[in-house]
Formats: structure tokens, C-alpha cells, sequence
């Protein structure tokens, strides 16, 4: 059984609270998917910051590719459910992009300040090359992949 098909009050039991608990918080399992999403997406742009405290910022914008690639594998199954959401909720899809593109923005605008990344690069040229990490090869070795489409980006200084 994926976690798609699992059962509400199995959720509710591995979560630790009662099914009633569950549905006064999300009423649907699309409202639960979207949840679960939106705060994936904000533990991901969180870490944006721990990243630039701790590496050069070229090397932070990377990782943080690497971490964004991860997170499209591991929530692939989610695609479905998330369109099945629905119109009356798609101002989630308009927050969670522009929290990762403010993400993104502030990684290449570091870079650019320390002069690691090339002072030419756009946020939208940025979004527009990750984009290829929607494609990754689940099945294979997406891993490498990612690797090589994150190297494939040339958003360094130029000497």
C-alpha cells in the first residue's frame, strides 16, 4: 500500500492523535497532501539560511539544489494528489513558488555580493535551469542525475 492509499486513521495513528483530531485539521486527505507540502517546502527554503552561514554562497546555492532534487524525489507520489486539490485552493502553488523563488533570489544575490556567482545571473534564469530537476529519472539514478544537471549550471564568476 503507498502512503496515497493509506487509510486516514493509519495516518492519524502514526501521527500520534485521534482521527477526530485529524479531520478537524484537514477535513480532506487533498487538504492533508497540501499541508504536508506546503511545510516541506518551507523546511526547504529554511535551510537557505543555515546554508549561507556555513558555506560559500556558490557552494550554498548547490546544496541547496541538491536538497530541492531530493525533496521532487521523495514527494513525487504527491503530484497526483496535489492537482486534485483544486482551483478554489491554487493560491498554495502561487505562495509555495514564490517562497522558493524569494529562496532562490536571496542564495544568487549572496553569491553575486561575495562574488561567486556571476553578477549577470537572474533568479528567473535560475528557476528556468532547476526546472530540469522536475525530470529527473525516479526509477534510475537520479542522484547522479541531479549532480550533473546541478554542474550543468554554470552560475560561478567568471576569473
Amino acid at each position: 500500500m503507498t502512503s496515497k492509499d493509506a487509510p486516514l486513521d493509519s495516518i492519524a495513528r502514526a501521527a500520534g492523535v485521534g482521527i477526530g483530531t485529524l479531520y478537524r485539521h484537514f477535513p480532506t486527505r487533498e487538504a492533508l497532501v497540501l499541508a504536508t507540502y506546503q511545510h516541506e517546502v518551507e523546511q526547504l527554503c529554511s535551510t537557505a539560511d543555515d546554508l549561507l552561514r556555513t558555506l560559500p554562497p556558490n557552494q550554498a546555492l548547490r546544496e541547496w539544489m541538491a536538497r530541492l532534487a531530493s525533496l521532487l524525489v521523495a514527494k513525487q507520489h504527491m503530484s497526483e494528489s496535489l492537482r486534485n486539490v483544486g482551483p478554489s485552493s491554487g493560491a498554495w502553488a502561487s505562495e509555495s513558488y514564490a517562497q522558493v523563488f524569494d529562496t532562490i533570489d536571496s542564495l544568487v544575490a549572496a553569491g553575486v555580493a561575495a562574488g561567486t556567482i556571476r553578477s549577470d545571473l537572474e533568479t528567473a534564469d535560475m528557476v528556468l535551469a532547476m526546472s530540469r530537476l522536475l525530470r529527473l529519472d525516479v526509477a534510475g539514478d537520479w542522484k547522479g542525475q541531479a549532480d550533473r544537471q546541478i554542474r550543468l549550471t554554470n552560475f560561478t564568476s567568471y576569473p
